[in-house]
């Protein structure tokens, strides 16, 4: 009887200890793909006045790249502006929200999950289906592991997403992410033909689908029976044979994402500029 109870003490304490050493494990393989991002930095450069430069008719590309660096507003987000409010006036919105004070607050999800929010809210640019939103807020377990959402509605302001575990992939606003205190908006080098299969396909299929962080460890990243944000966003592309996980590893990551030569910089807050190639 007592070498019973040994034995189950013994088999309950290895269990437990399997289970904090792959807990760990997985932590530490998430986090060493964000290790090279910095969180909430304060821009490189310091503020300089920009205005004149949004009544140029052209700009050259050493003037876009300090717009970039002003704003975190790149080439392609001008375009988008300037598509959408007929100038590009509002630029000086994000340059007060780029140099302006970032006051935070945590949020819990659960008791293992966490995120960071900003109290006031910030500039996004003109979304375009297709388009991947990266957030490096998120915690789990102490660790960051960023967020990823896919834009399937600009005009209806909505994404498809999956934030943790209890909350199956759902369509909900993109307007969680004016306040988020590091964030990246990309779009994929695909057409926007491919986009809309891409958007069709992750509405009609990619809801309802449970979460799991461990996705790619202990299930085949090639299949969906669960999944996490970022892997949500890749199979979705990853169907019409567009693989947008930067180094093919087992697990998806949001850096993975933005790493990826398959995608370009909108625009990004908080993160360091110079992770993405403008």
């Amino acid at each position: 009887m007592r070498y019973q109870t040994k034995y189950k003490l013994y088999t309950i304490l290895n269990t437990f200890a399997f289970v904090c050493m792959m807990i760990f494990t997985l932590g530490q393989a998430l986090t060493y793909t964000l290790s090279e991002i910095k969180r909430f930095p304060g821009p490189v450069l310091e503020r300089q006045d920009i205005a004149p430069l949004l009544v140029k008719e052209e700009l050259t590309k050493e003037e876009e790249n300090l717009i970039f660096q002003q704003t975190g507003v790149s080439s392609l987000g001008i375009e988008r502006l300037k598509e959408k409010y007929g100038n590009t006036s509002k630029l000086l919105k994000f340059q007060d929200d780029f140099y302006g004070e970032r006051k935070m607050w945590t949020e819990y999800e659960d008791p293992w999950c966490s995120r960071q929010n900003l109290v006031e809210p910030v500039n996004l640019v003109p979304m375009k289906k297709g388009d991947i939103l990266i957030s490096l807020g998120s915690q789990f377990l102490g660790f960051v592991i960023g967020h990823a959402a896919l834009v399937v509605d600009p005009f209806l302001n909505r994404m498809i997403d999956i934030s943790g575990y209890g909350y199956p992939s759902e369509i909900c606003t993109i307007s969680y992410y004016n306040y988020r205190p590091c964030f990246a908006v990309l779009s994929p080098l695909v057409s926007d033909d491919v986009k809309e299969e891409v958007v069709k396909f992750a509405v009609d299929h990619l809801q309802g689908i449970q979460y799991d962080i461990t996705v790619g460890v202990f299930q085949d990243k090639n299949k969906i029976d669960k999944s996490q944000c970022a892997h949500l966003v890749w199979y979705a592309y990853q169907q019409f044979g567009i693989d947008l996980d930067y180094n093919g590893g087992r697990i998806v990551t949001p850096k993975e994402l933005a790493l990826s030569p398959l995608t370009e910089v909108v625009q990004v807050f908080g993160i360091d500029t110079s992770l993405f190639r403008e």
